[in-house]
């Protein structure tokens, strides 16, 4: 309860007189706040994949921490590394989770599969963030890519029916092949059926094959 006189407001059991004037600006600030912006959680990944494009930012998947990016050089060593392991190793798989049902896939007579993680606009070897040229020089380094097959690359959202020219684009592009990449996320079942998914797994979308275009260098 208030009083209220020409003096001002006063609460009669406080007997607290109101600032009026602190009260109007505290009103005025409030109303001037942006309110605040309300994503859905494929929304919220797609903003943070275009915030990690702008390479200000590393993401340890491992621990699931985004951070400044730091220790550029030590990061470079520990990114030649990794860069020939997937050159090297077995199977074209470079991620340790989708190694799981990766050797349930069966072949497909010319065509080249592969998985990793992915973004709309980036790739991702076991942590570390790649561009489509870095991937183009894995794949053509690789003992088992023939240099002519189609590449399945099954990596959520490279397919992306929502930006210009998508990561599956610019790999056509640099690779001189045809890829086909999931509009959507990239999952693979036990049974070694992939697909392109929504956040849960249920079937969204399609994979979309992506022509190179020729004397295009913006990769």
């Amino acid at each position: 309860m208030s009083y209220v006189s020409e003096k001002g407001r006063q609460n009669v059991h406080s007997k607290r007189w109101a600032n009026e004037q602190a009260k109007a600006q505290r009103i005025e600030y409030a109303a001037s706040v942006p309110k605040p912006m309300k994503l859905t959680k494929a929304e919220a990944i797609a903003k943070e994949s275009k915030i990690l494009d702008q390479r200000r930012l590393t993401y340890d998947r491992k621990r699931g921490i985004i951070e400044l990016a730091s220790n550029t050089h030590s990061r470079n060593r520990e990114l030649e590394e990794t860069i020939k392991r997937c050159i090297n190793q077995e199977k074209p798989v470079f991620a340790d989770d989708l190694a799981k049902f990766f050797n349930n896939i069966p072949s497909e007579k010319g065509k080249y599969i592969m998985a990793l993680h992915g973004s709309t606009g980036s790739a991702f070897i076991y942590g570390y963030e790649i561009d489509a040229r870095t991937l183009a020089n894995i794949v053509k380094s690789r003992k088992d890519y023939n240099g002519k097959d189609d590449i399945v690359l099954i990596s959520c959202n490279t397919g992306s029916e929502d930006v210009k020219k998508c990561f599956a684009q610019k790999f056509a592009d640099a690779m001189g092949v045809r890829i086909h990449a999931p509009t959507h996320y990239g999952a693979i079942t036990p049974w070694g059926t992939y697909y392109s998914s929504d956040l849960r797994g249920k079937k969204l979308g399609k994979f979309i094959p992506f022509e190179p275009k020729e004397g295009d260098e913006d990769t």
